[in-house]
């Protein structure tokens, strides 16, 4: 997410009367994407609307002499820093199978001296499946499970990708 949606959303969140137009209409953005994941799986309370079920680790890292032959960053320059890890099973279900055939994601969280820190995420997908964040929630929406049939409706599928030719690349396997 941008810096801008973060602080738009955080604002939102915080009550904030200061919301300029683009940040309120990005806000907008970032509540129909959180909604769209909501309604993809359903309530979790107290769990995440994405990656809902993962687990998290702490250790550290040492930057060694290949990283400093790349990178100027402080993470390299060789001392023991603090990591928290996060890996997840994709999905909004905590209770989601280990075995699915889903996206898996790490998240990584290093504190660096003088209050510095460097969050970063990765996530096992080859290609992300929109290229614009105003697709992700209508491209979630499209794969909402029908109420009465416990399906998705192939036909918004279709007209979504038909919407959306990006979407259905070669080297993307979505719409499939």
């Amino acid at each position: 997410m941008k810096p801008l949606l973060l602080a738009a959303a955080a604002s939102a969140a915080l009550g904030s009367s200061m919301l300029t137009p683009l940040a309120f209409a990005q806000t907008s953005l970032a509540e129909s994407q959180v909604n769209a994941l909501e309604g993809l799986s359903g309530p979790q309370p107290g769990s995440r609307r994405s990656g809902a079920k993962g687990i998290c680790a702490s250790g550290h890292f040492i930057g060694n002499a290949a990283g400093r032959e790349l990178s100027r960053a402080s993470v390299f320059k060789g001392d023991k820093i603090p990591v928290v890890a996060r890996f997840s099973v994709g999905g909004g279900s905590p209770k989601a199978s280990d075995k699915s055939k889903t996206v898996r994601g790490l998240a990584l969280q290093f504190q660096l001296p003088g209050g510095e820190q460097w969050q970063m995420a990765n996530i096992s997908a080859p290609v992300f499946f929109v290229s614009k964040p105003e697709q992700f929630a209508p491209f979630v929406q499209a794969r909402t499970a029908d109420p009465a049939t416990g399906k998705a409706d192939p036909e918004k599928i279709k007209a979504f990708s038909a919407a959306n030719p990006d979407t259905g690349s070669p080297r993307c396997q979505c719409n499939k």
